[in-house]
């Protein structure tokens, strides 16, 4: 969406509740390492297809908003997944403000392409959990971890026609390095 600003986050989720189809989850895929000029990093949300990172005051009602809509106040959401980098200080924050939600977020840096993968991992493996009983979203963040470990490449190397794509680690060194450091996954 060329027009995905916080106002439009904040309303969706308010017509969502009103007919009664509040979301359990929230998922940002996108910029969360948009820096303000105190040094903070808050998520990069678009307008007119442009970067428009959150105010200082926007990160904050963003932070109130999620925990409005968590299950057990008045909404559903269970989990909110920040599939952006160095997300960890904006996740700590919604983590403190309802400490029911479960949310996924990067320490580190994380390439496009691990970031894809570790997310298909986490949903796919939702996706076969039994929602009625509840989501274990430790076994997900498992099992997406796995997922990032287990992309392989095809490069001869010693031998091996395939060898291990992405590792966990902090991608902030040599890009040469093989396998790739995809960034450092956290669940709160």
């Amino acid at each position: 969406d060329r027009e995905c600003t916080f106002s439009t986050l904040r309303k969706e989720l308010e017509r969502l509740k009103k007919m009664k189809q509040a979301p359990w989850g929230f998922l940002f895929a996108g910029h969360a390492d948009s820096g303000h000029a105190d040094g903070t990093k808050t998520l990069g949300f678009t307008t007119n297809g442009e970067l428009a990172p959150l105010g200082s005051s926007e990160k904050d009602e963003l932070v109130q908003l999620l925990g409005r809509h968590a299950k057990g106040k008045d909404g559903a959401l269970e989990l909110v997944f920040l599939s952006g980098c160095e997300s960890l200080e904006l996740g700590k924050a919604i983590k403190q403000q309802n400490k029911a939600l479960r949310v996924v977020c990067w320490e580190t840096r994380v390439p496009d392409a691990a970031g894809y993968v570790f997310s298909r991992g986490f949903f796919e493996s939702l996706g076969s959990q039994d929602k009625q009983k509840g989501y274990d979203y430790e076994a997900a963040f498992k099992a997406a971890s796995v997922a990032l470990e287990n992309k392989h490449t095809r490069r001869p190397m010693n031998g091996m026609n395939e060898v291990p794509y992405f590792v966990i680690g902090d991608p902030d060194g040599d890009p040469a390095v093989t396998p790739v450091p995809a960034g450092v996954p956290r669940l709160l």
